[in-house]
């Protein structure tokens, strides 16, 4: 897992990298999504009261995903991540 925090949009974004090779509960993880979303966003408004910043939650998968089962998760594009250049 990783962070970057984006000072002009005041977002925190959160990384996960999510790898697997055969079936197993990561499928599960994958749709706690909103959950992790909503902790993170719980941590941060407690740490500054006074802020506007937002948590995004973006996940890093491997090619395991590309099957048909996963393909709401290939359909990202990376301007959802709002990064300075």
């Amino acid at each position: 897992m990783g962070a970057i925090f984006v000072i002009s949009t005041q977002a925190l974004h959160i990384m996960e990298k999510q790898f697997q090779n055969t079936v197993n509960l990561l499928d599960e993880k994958l749709q706690i999504y909103d959950f992790k979303l909503k902790q993170y966003q719980k941590l941060i408004n407690a740490l500054n009261k006074n802020s506007s910043y937002s948590a995004k939650v973006t996940y890093i998968i491997n090619n395991w995903f590309r099957k048909v089962e996963y393909l709401d998760f290939n359909k990202l594009p990376m301007s959802v991540l709002n990064l300075p250049i």
